[in-house]
């Protein structure tokens, strides 16, 4: 629903990414492991091996920690191969009941997304 309802161009992208992962935990989970994945060493190693992580707000700080127009990218990228796997998976609207116009809305949400990544600098 994120990626439909916001510009990937939006000025507030960052504060709505963030209040996105506020409200998702898992969210943040799997966006450090990307990141790290992707970046090794972007992210202090002790807060992804503790028992008991950081608060939910100082992961956020921490992954936006340093460039932060770097990491909103790496975040739209994150989210737009999130959004490629649904709109991939064939088996996804009859798993989840969508209408061919909700499959062809997800399908039109992608490309706008892809689009706009090609063309951001």
């Amino acid at each position: 629903g994120f990626c439909m309802l916001t510009n990937p161009r939006d000025p507030s992208f960052e504060k709505k990414c963030t209040d996105l992962m506020l409200a998702c935990g898992a969210l943040v989970t799997e966006f450090r492991r990307y990141k790290t994945a992707l970046l090794p060493g972007c992210i202090p190693h002790d807060g992804l091996m503790q028992n008991n992580p950081p608060r939910l707000d100082l992961q956020i700080k921490q992954l936006f920690n340093g460039d932060k127009n770097h990491t909103v990218r790496v975040f739209k990228v994150f989210l737009l191969n999130s959004l490629e796997d649904l709109v991939n998976d064939k088996h996804l609207p009859i798993q989840v009941g969508l209408s061919s116009k909700e499959t062809e809305s997800m399908d039109s949400c992608y490309k706008i997304w892809l689009t706009s990544l090609r063309h951001s600098s």
